[in-house]
Formats: structure tokens, sequence, C-alpha cells
């Protein structure tokens, strides 16, 4: 394989990558929205509502340490519900802010695994390595 080929399939793989964790993050945002706005009366399942509350928690913490104008919805502290909203400005509102957060905890897994991998790298290097 030639060196640009390589180079322009590992564009092409982090892409892919990228536009996954985007859909994913606008799934997770948008399934958030939509219980918000969702009556309690058809929402009885307290597994389906604990799963909801565990995929917003780290927009729920992240929102209550940003300013009013960017905080998504909090399900888990309740401080921030979108009844007194209209609904596609909410909507924009809690997906602007959820989305970013969303793709940064995606990446994290990747970030610490290469991490890994060059500081055990450092190490088999400088001969401490097992």
């Amino acid at each position: 394989m030639s060196m640009s080929s390589d180079h322009s399939v590992r564009l092409l793989r982090g892409a892919a990558g990228l536009s996954h964790r985007v859909a994913y993050a606008l799934l997770f945002g948008i399934s958030t929205w939509l219980f918000a706005w969702l009556p309690t009366h058809l929402v009885n399942s307290l597994v389906f509502s604990s799963v909801i509350k565990l995929v917003n928690l780290p927009v729920a913490f992240v929102s209550i340490h940003l300013p009013e104008q960017w905080q998504g919805i909090d399900l888990v502290f309740g401080s921030i519900l979108p009844h007194s909203f209209n609904t596609s400005g909410y909507l924009w509102r809690h997906l602007r802010t959820a989305v970013p957060i969303y793709i940064v905890l995606f990446y994290l897994p990747n970030l610490l695994c290469a991490s890994g991998r060059s500081w055990r790298a450092s190490r088999a290097k400088t001969g401490r390595g097992a």
C-alpha cells in the first residue's frame, strides 16, 4: 500500500469513528429529551427510567456548572427540566450541550488505551518494562 492510500484509509477510519460517535450522541441526547417530555404515567418502568437517568448523568453533572443558556436537561438532580420552554428550542438547547459531552466521553476509552500503549512503549524503551 502506498503512503497516500494509507493516509486516506486512516482519515476515512477517523471520519467513520467520529460520525458513529455523533450518531450515538444524538441518539442519547434525543432519547433523554424525549423521556423528559413524556408524561410520567406513560413511563412506568423503573429500569427504563434508571437507564435514561444514567445516560443523562454526564450532561446533568456538566449542566449544573454551565450558564443557564447552555444548560441541558437534568433528570438526575432535577434542577433543569424543560416543561416551561418551547419544544424545539429546548431540544436544540439540550443537544447543543449533550452532543459534545457524549462525544468526549466516547473518545475517552481510545485516549486511555493510546496513553497506556505509549506509556508501556516508553517503559520498554528505557528498559524498565516487564
